[in-house]
């Protein structure tokens, strides 16, 4: 679910229907980083979390 957020919201800022500096794209990002996280809690994979915490990092 996190994965297709994310996905769909780069192809609305690719389309320029959805502005990559407002709010609502950097908010998208940390939801769909959040969701594709979530199963990393309970089936452990450091390199993934890591990699996930850096793109959360990305969009604050």
């Amino acid at each position: 679910m996190g994965l297709i957020v994310m996905v769909g919201v780069y192809y609305l800022a690719t389309c320029n229907i959805l502005p990559a500096d407002k709010i609502v794209f950097n908010a998208s990002n940390i939801a769909g980083g959040s969701l594709v996280m979530l199963p990393l809690v309970y089936r452990h994979n450091p390199e993934a979390i890591v990699m996930e915490i850096t793109f959360l990092g990305f969009a604050l």
